[in-house]
């Protein structure tokens, strides 16, 4: 009863709602970095690839649009670096969806796709963990996850927030849209997920500037990436509300959760669970998709658990320490 039909497959509703409420609250919590485990959670529970990607790019769209109507976009935000930005993905998008058919013609999109999400988990996991092992050495976060490797190249990375405008230029704007707007057409993966480290390292935007700048563009570009996997029929009403209310959930459980918690030691239990991500995908050759699916939501939980542990005991302790302050005013 709570199956869905879907392109001659069906899923499971409380499949759909648990991937959604876990990405919601993960995002809220540790960034949209998270968003990379959607695709692949919907597909190990019996949703075909397009589907999946269609469903995510939505979701990134639903986002960018609340952002886009709060105060996000006026707080510091680059507006035409923006706009450039998001036009130049555009072309980017048809491109994406021009290979995703060429790979699909050749019979090897689900391999290709599958191989991308493995890749880009297991970098972002390694940048997550030089992160953490930079708090845990130093006792705090540094302002910028990656190192500024690469400044002696022809055409350099740069240090977020140290470089002025010298690196916003029509050819790295221009770059930056194309592979936002590559990577949505191509694996769905919703430009949010990439748009803030290349504003920051390609551009040399600070990390406040690059998330208020990116809103405007995810926007654009996703909205594109939407539109053409509707008319290619991969969009489905039904399972796209049932993810984009839960993963607006989820969103607003994050919200409750407090700031120090998310740059705690859970971070590296976030990229745990981004590896186990990475696994899963290849062992569900011997598993069921099913099977491997409910491993990435296992672990999903563990680290909402765990983050929801460490909330109490922030809570416990910044009590206890208004109650000394009180008794020492006294």
């Amino acid at each position: 009863m709570l199956n869905i039909p879907l392109a001659g497959a069906s899923i499971n509703a409380v499949h759909l709602f648990t991937a959604g409420i876990c990405v919601g609250i993960l995002c809220r919590c540790y960034g949209l970095a998270a968003n990379i485990i959607m695709v692949p959670l919907l597909y190990l529970f019996g949703l075909p690839v397009a589907h999946a990607a269609g469903i995510n790019i939505t979701q990134s769209f639903g986002r960018s649009l609340v952002a886009m109507s709060g105060e996000g976009m006026h707080n510091g935000g680059l507006r035409r670096v923006g706009l450039v930005t998001g036009l130049a993905g555009l072309p980017g998008v048809a491109a994406g969806r021009s290979f995703y058919l060429f790979l699909s013609g050749q019979g090897v999109t689900i391999t290709a796709v599958h191989l991308t999400y493995i890749v880009l988990s297991l970098l972002v996991a390694g940048s997550i963990i030089r992160h953490w092992y930079s708090f845990a050495r130093q006792g705090y976060f540094e302002d910028n996850p990656l190192p500024p490797f690469g400044l002696k190249w022809r055409y350099p990375l740069a240090v977020p927030g140290a470089a002025g405008l010298k690196f916003i230029t029509l050819g790295r704007v221009t770059a930056v849209g194309l592979i936002l707007g590559f990577a949505t057409g191509y694996i769905g993966l919703g430009a949010a997920v990439t748009a803030i480290p290349l504003f920051m390292y390609v551009l040399g935007l600070s990390a406040a500037v690059a998330a208020a700048t990116s809103i405007l563009p995810v926007l654009i570009i996703d909205s594109a990436g939407m539109v053409g996997y509707a008319l290619d029929g991969k969009l489905e009403l039904v399972p796209v509300m049932v993810v984009l209310v839960a993963v607006f959930i989820g969103d607003k459980i994050g919200l409750s959760i407090p700031p120090e918690v998310k740059w705690n030691h859970t971070r590296l239990v976030f990229a745990s669970l981004l590896l186990i991500t990475a696994a899963s995908i290849p062992a569900s050759i011997w598993w069921t998709g099913k099977i491997a699916g409910m491993v990435i939501v296992a672990a999903c939980l563990a680290l909402i658990g765990i983050t929801a542990i460490m909330s109490v005991i922030s809570f416990i302790n910044e009590h206890r320490t208004d109650i000394v302050k009180g008794k020492a005013v006294n």
